[in-house]
């Protein structure tokens, strides 16, 4: 196996996930790489027709048109308003825990609060 890096890229959303090995062996990458990361969805809140264009400067067969929608779409859900860019409330968490279960994708109920942490965003927007 690779001692590389890696990330799981959650299917629907707008995130990337480091697993536990990596927050717990490089910190300070999975820091680092949030920080970039917020720092472009910030740009592109505040630049929503311009940040879609740069897409196509790394994926040449990229639909600007398709990208400016889906970065339109997608504002809503990484900037709420209420809270700092990426910032995660734990009763959301819960909403969809409750709805996972009911449709049979969580088999019992588990603790929302154990898959997250806060611990980076909390570092970044201190």
């Amino acid at each position: 196996p690779s001692n590389r890096p890696r990330w799981v890229s959650v299917p629907g959303s707008v995130g990337t996930v480091p697993l536990e090995h990596l927050i717990a062996a490089n910190p300070d990458l999975v820091g680092r790489f949030l920080r970039a990361t917020l720092k472009g969805w910030a740009f592109a809140a505040q630049n929503a027709g311009e940040a879609a264009p740069l897409v196509a400067k790394y994926k040449p067969d990229a639909d600007v048109g398709f990208e400016t929608a889906q970065m339109l779409a997608s504002l809503p859900l990484v900037h709420t308003g209420e809270d700092h860019i990426g910032w995660m409330q734990p009763a959301v968490w819960a909403e969809m825990a409750a709805i996972l279960q009911r449709y049979g994708v969580l088999a019992k109920p588990v603790d929302p609060t154990q898959a997250y942490t806060l611990q980076f965003l909390e570092g970044i927007y201190r």
